[in-house]
């Protein structure tokens, strides 16, 4: 190996410096980034989590005030049948399980005429907002009351009720259950310390804290903290003045926590999620702790004889770099050369062949990246083509058999969809099948594989799923697909879609995995097709023979 021994000597000495700059500067940058990044990444978190909550509460009252507002146009209830009213009633609260706490129908007079938990006489309810806002012909979405028959708490949501002359005759009111708002909230525990709770406008904690065991044991509570508890931490104080943000303080516990809070006018309340500090500062705090320990124990050890090395091979002949990076243009599989022998040097030699190791390995990036995607999504709508689908299917078809589980499949298929091309263009067809490919990406699990197969036609492969899962998030799927109507240019395009599921189970039965996957299509493709024989816009699940008839 040739030397210059003064050459050799002063790369040695910078490298010896300039390493030991790097590595104190390296820990400190990445001390500072990498504490932002995981600050970041769980405000994004808490952001995503409020967001997801806000929208099904939303959801959930919508449907609710939908409920109200088509039974007060029954006709039983403009002819004051007090007999048809009550088997209404009786029949609702079956249907909608725990989503109502009562109905009850008030005459114009505030008198309540039929409840659907307790038999009323002279109950009259003038007093209540809600019914001064029926009677004024306004429907009321969300007010808490204290409902004295029950001796609790209750979320009314009231309609007007009229009759044939347009005249205000009474109310159609439904309580709304407190505990289904607590299930909608208390779901979100992240962690080992986050949580998301609901407050009034006076900072009272209208659902259950994920630490109600812990503070009973500690007497702070007795059985509930729904409300039990008033909070008077930064975030609530904010929150109940109507402001929305997010910083550090001390929650409800005394625990240093960062928490998000945001104020819904529309049911006057605020959503708090927090986390505390400590939790999520843990992992970065330990990594911090182990990089210094390593570097306070070994470095003395690595930077002199790297030093050493990389001095050396810089004095290497030439000629042998220059074969390796030659080799390299040829086929960049074969790249075993440092990247910090080819940065800029004062031998042209060098500069020559990093240049075009370069240009090389950014074509080979472009190119290799274009290949991929081009292989694996649809162009349109950036899901999985059906090649790939394909792939991905039989993976989870292997998996199943592995842990001799099951899988399902559903196919879904745009209604009209030739009609909406010959009626509106081509460019409304294709950004109709991109915001149907945009609603089911939000709504499946990070491990579920959706693809276009064709046209209009778009499949999801779901592993560890049994058929009636599959049909939940199909029945999910097509709702938003049909209230979610596409708007282009101030217009409103009202979509449908049909769906098929079809399941497969291992019973130890060996088949081919493509055979399978075609099967689960055939089967999946005749459901839907049964769908849109039947009416369109519904979800059907493959059944014996279905694809037959």
């Amino acid at each position: 190996m040739y030397k210059s021994k003064k050459l050799y000597r002063v790369l040695l000495n910078w490298f010896v410096i300039l390493g030991i700059l790097f590595v104190a500067a390296g820990l400190t940058l990445y001390s500072y980034l990498n504490y932002h990044s995981v600050k970041g990444f769980m405000t994004k978190y808490l952001v995503n989590i409020s967001e997801h909550q806000v929208a099904e509460i939303d959801n959930w009252f919508n449907e609710r005030s939908k409920d109200i507002y088509v039974l007060s146009l029954l006709p039983c209830l403009k002819d004051k049948d007090i007999i048809a009213i009550e088997r209404i009633f009786k029949k609702c609260q079956e249907q909608f399980d725990n989503e109502f706490d009562f109905l009850a129908f008030i005459d114009s007079d505030g008198k309540v005429l039929v409840h659907s938990i307790f038999e009323m006489q002279n109950i009259y309810v003038q007093d209540r907002q809600y019914y001064q806002d029926a009677i004024k012909g306004k429907a009321t979405t969300c007010q808490i009351i204290f409902d004295k028959t029950r001796n609790m708490p209750t979320i009314i949501v009231a309609n007007p009720v009229y009759n044939d002359s347009n005249e205000v005759i009474g109310a159609m009111v439904g309580g709304l259950s407190i505990n289904r708002i607590n299930q909608i909230i208390t779901p979100y525990h992240f962690g080992n310390t986050g949580e998301t709770y609901l407050v009034n406008d006076q900072g009272l904690m209208l659902t259950e804290s994920r630490f109600t065991p812990e503070m009973i044991r500690e007497g702070i509570i007795k059985k509930t903290t729904k409300y039990n508890i008033h909070i008077d931490s930064i975030g609530v104080s904010k929150v109940i003045k109507g402001q929305d943000g997010m910083e550090e303080y001390f929650n409800y516990r005394g625990k240093k926590v960062i928490g998000l809070y945001k104020w819904l006018p529309q049911y006057n309340w605020g959503l708090v999620s927090e986390i505390e500090k400590v939790e999520f500062m843990e992992d970065w705090f330990n990594v911090l702790v182990l990089i210094i320990f390593v570097f306070m124990s070994i470095v003395p050890l690595v930077i002199y004889p790297a030093a050493s090395y990389i001095a050396g091979r810089i004095v290497n002949p030439i000629n042998e770099l220059a074969k390796k990076v030659a080799l390299f243009s040829y086929n960049y599989k074969e790249n075993d050369i440092s990247l910090s022998v080819l940065d800029y040097h004062v031998y042209e030699e060098i500069n020559v062949l990093s240049q075009v190791f370069n240009r090389m390995s950014e074509k080979l990036r472009h190119l290799m990246d274009n290949l991929e995607l081009q292989a694996l999504y649809d162009p349109l709508t950036c899901v999985a083509n059906r090649r790939y689908f394909l792939k991905r299917g039989q993976q989870i078809i292997q998996l199943a058999k592995r842990s001799e589980g099951e899988c399902s499949l559903i196919f879904l298929d745009v209604d009209k969809f030739k009609h909406i091309n010959d009626s509106y263009g081509h460019n409304v067809g294709d950004q109709v099948l991109t915001h149907i490919a945009k609603i089911i990406v939000a709504n499946i699990r990070t491990n579920d594989v959706v693809g276009r197969l064709g046209g209009e036609e778009f499949a999801i492969m779901l592993p560890n799923t049994d058929p009636a899962e599959a049909q939940i998030l199909a029945e999910r799927l097509r709702k938003y697909v049909a209230e979610m109507p596409l708007d282009i240019d101030e217009k409103k395009y009202y979509i449908t879609i049909s769906v098929g599921i079809a399941n497969y189970k291992s019973n130890g039965i060996k088949a081919d995995d493509m055979e399978i996957i075609d099967s689960l299509l055939r089967k999946a493709d005749a459901a839907m097709y049964k769908a849109k024989k039947t009416g369109r816009n519904k979800v059907e699940i493959y059944r014996n023979n279905d694809d037959k008839k």
